[in-house]
């Protein structure tokens, strides 16, 4: 049978109703990049789906690329409105993100790596 399926929606607007339960769910280098309400929201999925005695594996990511991801991270939120629209702050922060790629040190592999997955 069918093990698995991939989904391509936004967290917000997902309709979780047809998502089962799962045994083990992993959110990884994902809940500390993302405003509190879409954090809200992933972890209020994760709680709803996750099995009876089922595991969540929640974390950054490690080595250079975490630190990378922190320093992005540090530079999206001094730069980007909290307070508006998240629609609005998922622009902003593509648009830093899009502006940082274009001056980065190509040399920097790690932070090509974060780059490429914002």
């Amino acid at each position: 049978g069918q093990r698995c399926s991939i989904l391509c929606a936004d967290l917000l607007d997902l309709d979780t109703s047809t998502l089962g339960e799962f045994d083990l769910i992993y959110v990884v280098g994902v809940l500390f990049v993302v405003p509190p309400l879409v954090q809200k929201r992933l972890l209020e999925i994760t709680a709803a789906h996750l099995k009876p005695g089922g595991v969540a594996v929640i974390s950054y990511y490690s080595g250079l690329v975490g630190r990378e991801i922190a320093d992005l991270r540090a530079k999206v939120r001094a730069a980007v409105d909290l307070s508006g629209p998240v629609d609005a702050q998922i622009r902003a922060a593509r648009k830093i993100a899009g502006d940082i790629a274009s001056t980065h040190d190509h040399a920097n592999a790690a932070l090509g790596v974060v780059i490429n997955h914002v």
